[in-house]
């Protein structure tokens, strides 16, 4: 069975400039779509995030997230979305419990979970 990534790839092929998502942002073509997933993924490894490692996601839901998540799924990373209408406290509570390696934020500076001394890799 194929997996999500192989069927985006695959789309990407036979409808380079259809319609992935539509958006008042703007509409995601399965090219740009497939394009900013790799480059995601590819992001994810050179950062020396493996398999099986857990990336805190925190930002406004949009359109943009497609690809970050795709990207992921991509680089065997589990995607950890965090509520941002949550207290500071809460939220490294729930960093701390899933483990992330990293935190990403569309919003404000990322902060790295304090276990362990882990940077963030993207804003």
């Amino acid at each position: 069975m194929p997996t999500t990534p192989c069927l985006l790839t695959a789309a990407a092929r036979m409808r380079p400039e259809a319609p992935a998502a539509v958006s008042p942002e703007g509409t995601l073509t399965y090219r740009e779509y497939n394009e900013l997933a790799a480059a995601v993924a590819k992001g994810l490894g050179e950062t020396g995030l493996t398999p099986g490692a857990v990336l805190g996601i925190s930002g406004p839901r949009s359109v943009e997230w497609l690809p970050l998540l795709m990207g992921c799924f991509r680089a065997g990373v589990a995607a950890f979305p965090i509520n941002t209408h949550l207290s500071p406290q809460a939220i490294q509570s729930l960093l701390d419990g899933c483990d992330a390696h990293f935190t990403i934020s569309q919003t404000t500076p990322p902060t790295p979970p304090q276990a362990g001394g882990k940077e963030p890799i993207l804003q």
